[in-house]
Parts: structure tokens; C-alpha cells; sequence
């Protein structure tokens, strides 16, 4: 009979492995789960069941609270799982690897002929630079690419710094990917807090505007090293929330107090996530729509005025404390 790897990926059972040959199996809270979940107040007790078929695995959300999720939808119907997925109940991820089936289980298809593409646990980080069209056309081409130029050799070795794994250029901005949510916050932290002395300022003196938005999960590698999938475009969302999808809620800000520009905007995984690490000063904003993203997301920020940096060129990395 197939069996099934389940590997927790976060959390206090971080680096946890089970080996299952008999289904179905129920993952939760309670001591009598297959997989009992300590430390995550947001998984139920009876969360989700997993029995074999003969087509694969079938997950189950057994009407918990708050979802079982493969990727970064929330299923409500049993799943099929052929290949390896990174799911997550509560704030917990795991990946499911089906073992022994006579089927591609190294990661979602390719293109005809290419390999399939691989999956990570990353922390994805957005970085835009604010209204990049505006000031072309108010200060110029030269003073947009000046601006743009000077942006890259202030965020590429700040990236590295912070122990970036992916990089690429957006056009007025970065996607980037590390290995935990540390360096994706100490990198946007380090940018806003040095960008007034290493970003040119108008001939008018308007200071130029950055935006970050940064979410934590599975993305899937290409044969080139590009990210994809739900986790990138969240991020992406994330970096351009805006007034018209804004709601008020009881512990967040107010519409008229929305920060727009100089920001650092959260997803509530990631959020969730930051809390089990500490010291990451931050605060709830609100609900927002996302444009492609279902539902309505809580959103937090990061209060980067509030974390010290190193002196320029110093190789420590303090920025954000973990306990």
C-alpha cells in the first residue's frame, strides 16, 4: 500500500516527520490525533482527516473554525492529493508527500518535455517604488531613471545582506524570497530606514515613496528559478492595497489614518507566524479585498520606525529579534 510522509514545516513542531501506512489518519489539537498539533491555538481538535483511495490521498476538512488550506485555498470538498503539497490548518504548514505511487511526485507539471517544478516555504517580499509614471511625467525621464537606478544600489546588497534566495527586478521594484520571514523584514526595514540619504530627492524636494508587502509560504520554482503561484501573487496584492478595498474593524486604523506609501504590509500568516519568533513590532490595519484573492484578507503592518539598524556597513543583523 502507498504510504504518506507528512513533514511539519512551522511552528514549535518545526522539522517534526510521520511516516503513515494506515488511513485514515485525523490531524488536530487532541492528544488522540494522528498528528496532535501543540502550540497553535488556531487548529481544532478533530482539524482535518486524510484516507487513502485508489486515485491518491484524500484530505478533508472536518468543519473546523478556521480552514484547511492547500496553497492558499481554503478547500471545501475533499481534495485529491497525487503529488507533494505544503497544506496548513491553523497558522501550522506541512507538506504531504505521497510515497510509492506510480505517479510524478516531484512537484506540480511542467511545461511538454520540461521537469516539474519544485516547491519551497519562503517568505515573499514585494518591494514597488510609489507612483513611478507620476514623477516621469513630472520630473522627467532622466530624474525617473536616476531615481530607479539609485533604488537598485540601495536594495541588491541589502537583499544579500539579509540572506536573499531569489531575486528579480520588476520594473520600478524587486520580488525577492528568503528562507524565513527574518531577512524578509530586516530587508525592508534596512531600505526605509536609509532611503532618504541613498534615494535622490525632485527638484522640489518630494522625498520618493516605497511600498512592501510580504507573505510567507509555498511557491513553486521554474526551470529558471522564478517564483510562481498563489504566495507570490499574494504578496504582490499585499504591496498595492489601496483605500477602495479597505475596511474598518474593531483593533485596526481608521480609513482616513491608512498609511499609503512608506509601509510595510503584512498578510495574516505571516503575521501569525512573526508572533511565534517576538520582537517584531506591529499593528492590526484592517480588512481588505484583494483584487484575484477570495474573500477578504486581515492585514497587519510592520512599525519599521520602530526597529533599530545597524550603522551603515556593519555586518550585524539586530534588526528583528527572535526569542
Amino acid at each position: 500500500m502507498p504510504t504518506l510522509l507528512i513533514k511539519i514545516l512551522t511552528g514549535p513542531m518545526k522539522g517534526t516527520e510521520k511516516r503513515f501506512d494506515q488511513f485514515p489518519i485525523v490531524l488536530g489539537r487532541s492528544p488522540d490525533c494522528a498528528i496532535a498539533i501543540s502550540g497553535d491555538d488556531r487548529v481544532s481538535r478533530s482539524h482535518a482527516r486524510i484516507r487513502h483511495v485508489p486515485q491518491g490521498f484524500v484530505l478533508e476538512d472536518l468543519q473546523s473554525k478556521n480552514g484547511t488550506f492547500v496553497g492558499e485555498t481554503r478547500i471545501t470538498a475533499a481534495y485529491t492529493l497525487t503529488t507533494s503539497k505544503v497544506i496548513r490548518i491553523g497558522n501550522t504548514l506541512m507538506q504531504l508527500e505521497p510515497e510509492g505511487m506510480a505517479i510524478e511526485r516531484t512537484g506540480i507539471p511542467g511545461a511538454p518535455g520540461q521537469p516539474a517544478m519544485r516547491e519551497l516555504v519562503e517568505a515573499v517580499l514585494v518591494l514597488d517604488l510609489c507612483d513611478s509614471t507620476t514623477i516621469a511625467n513630472r520630473y522627467g525621464d532622466a530624474f525617473a531613471l536616476r531615481l530607479k537606478e539609485a533604488l537598485r544600489a540601495l536594495a541588491r546588497p541589502t537583499f544579500a545582506q539579509a540572506g536573499v534566495s531569489f531575486l528579480k527586478g520588476t520594473g520600478d521594484g524587486f520580488l525577492a524570497t528568503f528562507p524565513d520571514l527574518t531577512g524578509a523584514i530586516e530587508a525592508a526595514v534596512r531600505i526605509l530606514h536609509r532611503k532618504a540619504e541613498a534615494l535622490p530627492r525632485a527638484s522640489d524636494g518630494a522625498p520618493p515613496m516605497l511600498r512592501f508587502g510580504i507573505h510567507f509560504g509555498q511557491t513553486y520554482v521554474d526551470s529558471d528559478g522564478d517564483r510562481q503561484g498563489d504566495v507570490v501573487n499574494m504578496a504582490f496584492r499585499l504591496e498595492g492595497a489601496g483605500s477602495s478595498g479597505f475596511h474598518e474593524t474593531r483593533g485596526g486604523i481608521v480609513k482616513d489614518d491608512l498609511p499609503l506609501h512608506d509601509r510595510v504590509f503584512l498578510s495574516e500568516h505571516a503575521y501569525q507566524e512573526l508572533q511565534k519568533m517576538g520582537g517584531v513590532p506591529c499593528r492590526l490595519v484592517g480588512f481588505f479585498d484583494l483584487k484575484g484573492m477570495a474573500g477578504r484578507h486581515r492585514v497587519y503592518e510592520v512599525l519599521w520606525r520602530d526597529i533599530p539598524v545597524p550603522n551603515e556597513g556593519s555586518e550585524t543583523r539586530p534588526v528583528v529579534k527572535t526569542e
